[in-house]
């Protein structure tokens, strides 16, 4: 089976912020500050929490273990650097001791800002060469990284595999790919897996496509579905939509309210009967 036409149902889901913080928390407890650092940088990332006191805890620990040459440690500063404090030739410097040390976090954050040019001299075919090497040692987000400077198939089968590890972004880029060639019922597919992850662009695009009827026929419910949904993730124009697919289509209350259950917001079908109801 094509592994671009089915996605993986058994991929991660990306982990919650308290799912997070506990990880960090028992990690620092242990005195694992890498990934410690790690859990709290994605926590903030990802979910915008407030994790300064944590990193900077785990930076006092970790400054000392990459100057005795820790790649890790110094993989996970590159990233803590990069993105907390913005001084990216500090990063870039970082990055290169924990690429060269054969750390993949290293080696993926070096090969971006070389392929970039952020904080040192841009050199595209070099930083792809270490992006190479952090994905071929299974980091996620090089395998993501790495999909847009190979060729088509290749660039496909990394964005899958990334997909595989978790990484919703992946699903949606894949799903995008999947859409510029026409193949639209596997890139639904894609959509509806990476929405299923918390992407928001793919809930969008799931909510429009089934309401219009791409890579599939219409589906007024699930459109009803993936436009409440973007509401958790600061979206209200969803609402707008859905009303308008309740009317255009006639769905039932009943409908409507499996839509809301689905979107994990069961409440919002008594509010959007209503506002559909005063719209006539």
């Amino acid at each position: 089976m094509d592994p671009l036409l089915t996605p993986p149902q058994d991929a991660p889901h990306p982990p919650t912020l308290d799912e997070l913080l506990r990880r960090a928390d028992t990690a620092a407890r242990a005195g694992d500050w890498t990934a410690a650092a790690r859990a709290w940088l994605e926590a903030g990332g990802r979910h915008g929490a407030d994790v300064s006191a944590g990193l900077e805890h785990a930076a006092s620990h970790l400054d000392d273990r990459a100057d005795a040459g820790d790649a890790a440690a110094a993989g996970v500063l590159a990233l803590m650097v990069a993105e907390f404090i913005g001084d990216l030739p500090a990063a870039a410097d970082y990055a290169r001791v924990a690429a060269e040390g054969g750390d993949p976090l290293g080696q993926r954050i070096w090969g971006f800002l070389l392929c970039e040019g952020h904080g040192v001299e841009r050199d595209e075919d070099a930083g792809t060469r270490w992006t190479r090497r952090a994905a071929d040692q299974g980091d996620p987000i090089a395998l993501l990284n790495l999909a847009g400077s190979v060729p088509q198939r290749e660039g496909d089968m990394l964005l899958a595999l990334a997909a595989g590890l978790g990484v919703e972004r992946a699903g949606a880029r894949l799903g995008d790919r999947l859409s510029e060639r026409d193949q639209d019922e596997a890139a639904l597919r894609w959509y509806v897996w990476a929405a299923e992850r918390g992407h928001a662009g793919s809930m969008r695009a799931a909510a429009d496509w089934y309401r219009e009827g791409f890579g599939g026929r219409p589906d007024p419910t699930s459109a009803v579905r993936w436009y409440l949904t973007l509401l958790a993730h600061g979206d209200g124009d969803g609402v707008h939509e859905a009303i308008d697919v309740v009317r255009e289509y006639g769905l039932s209350d009943g409908d409507v309210r499996a839509a809301a259950a689905l979107a994990g917001r069961p409440s919002a079908a008594d509010s959007l009967l209503s506002a559909v109801r005063r719209a006539g």
